[in-house]
């Protein structure tokens, strides 16, 4: 546009320039903005009194097949309803249609909050207890497995409510330890979160956690295949998301390496753990003030473990003084516990006697004041008391090993396998 022209008709150009950031704002790839992007251009358009143009974008924003499944947002078109109805504008009937949707809407979204805060319930206990049993935690899972029952499923008209439902249910199985009731609803659960990849609305951080909580239970399983697919689904999506934050995107690959350095400890392919180290160096080095804090804990974790097969015990000792000295409240209990076992393990092993008796003692005495009653940290701590007073050392190991058989299943004693086998090589190797 000439400049002369522009001083000499500045009005006309003013109106001109005004038409065009009006189209860009309500034309220019509308159909793939975000619903609260949206609702940021409707509300200038409203504030500039354009009713007819606000009324436009709260329609193609109903239409969003995202919106169809977010009550909160639909509540919110209708409040601009409301304020338009004030207008001199006549609405049409798909505005009409959903003020008069809007007393159905409320009650859905008071049943989405509902299954919301049994979800978060359940996942607290879990992010806490783990695999563990721990009475108080069962507890409040049976109280919410209750609440669940009394749902009606038949309101159940999208996404969101199906995966709420089968999320919760499927954690308290988990944190119950009923096999049955997790099974029952791992299936429709993946299947939900498989769903929106194959609709092409991709996944959002909540949708990627699912896929987390589904990939830990292919691990529990041993199903080590399966674990490595979705593994793989959440790196892939993870860099190619776009509504997924910096913030978010880091926890979530933080979590992937502590996951990839579980599928290499439990297929014993150690070889592979050289060049994981180095990427999480790297990983770290970019990244280390915005990594959560539980990751470098989880991370030695898995190193101790790691070092503990290979033999080299003055490594363990040396993680697990880095993993024991942290903050212990941002561990689970149960990595806090199995790390606590395998430090007085590796000192018995290098004959530092007298730090192996202060470390069981120390050791059962977080049991006790814990309340920790899974079978596997009371027979390791039957065990090795048994070994620091020379007591009838080959039948200890036989009873230990017998009772071990009986808990075959139990997540914890999955996960200890390594410490099992090197009660077994001790009594294969006769070290009496």
């Amino acid at each position: 546009m000439d400049v002369d022209y522009v001083v000499k008709n500045f009005n006309a150009a003013k109106s001109y320039l005004y038409q065009l950031i009006l189209k860009s704002l309500t034309s220019y790839n509308a159909n793939k903005k975000e619903p609260y992007y949206l609702f940021n251009v409707i509300d200038i358009l409203y504030r500039k009194g354009l009713y007819k143009n606000c009324t436009k974008m709260i329609k193609q924003l109903i239409k969003k097949e995202e919106v169809s499944d977010d009550y909160l947002a639909q509540l919110k078109a209708i409040e601009y309803v409301k304020y338009l109805k004030y207008s001199d504008i006549e609405l049409d009937e798909v505005i009409e249609g959903l003020l008069s949707r809007e007393s159905i809407i409320i009650e859905k979204q008071k049943l989405l909050s509902q299954l919301q805060s049994y979800l978060f319930q359940v996942k607290k206990i879990w992010n806490k207890t783990g695999t563990m049993k721990k009475e108080d935690s069962i507890l409040i899972a049976q109280n919410i497995i209750q609440n669940l029952s009394k749902i009606d499923v038949s309101e159940f008209d999208n996404l969101k409510f199906n995966q709420f439902y089968h999320e919760a249910y499927f954690l308290c199985g988990l944190v119950v330890h009923d096999k049955k009731l997790t099974e029952h609803h791992f299936s429709p659960l993946q299947d939900i979160i498989f769903k929106n990849q194959k609709t092409g609305r991709g996944y959002d951080y909540n949708t990627i956690d699912v896929l987390n909580q589904l990939l830990r239970y292919h691990l529990f399983g041993n199903n080590f295949l399966e674990a490595k697919k979705i593994l793989a689904i959440i790196l892939k999506t993870l860099h190619a998301s776009t509504v997924v934050n910096r913030m978010d995107k880091i926890a979530i690959q933080a979590d992937c390496y502590i996951f990839e350095m579980h599928i290499i400890i439990q297929e014993k392919e150690l070889s592979l753990m050289d060049q994981l180290v180095n990427n999480v160096v790297q990983f770290v080095a970019k990244n280390k003030e915005e990594i959560p804090p539980k990751f470098f804990m989880l991370y030695e974790s898995n190193l101790l473990v790691m070092y503990f097969i290979l033999g080299e015990y003055k490594k363990v000792t040396q993680f697990t003084n880095n993993v024991l000295s942290s903050k212990q409240k941002e561990l689970r209990n149960d990595v806090l516990t199995s790390v606590m076992l395998i430090e007085l393990i590796a000192f018995y092993q290098q004959e530092k006697y007298s730090l192996f008796e202060s470390r069981l003692i120390a050791y059962g005495a977080h049991l006790k004041r814990n309340d920790l009653s899974e079978v596997m940290w009371g027979l390791f701590n039957d065990l090795m008391n048994n070994f620091l007073r020379k007591h009838q050392e080959k039948e200890s190991i036989d009873l230990f090993l017998q009772e071990i058989e009986k808990h075959e299943g139990n997540q914890i004693v999955e996960d200890l396998d390594f410490l099992t086998q090197w009660v077994r090589s001790r009594r294969d190797l006769n070290q009496f």
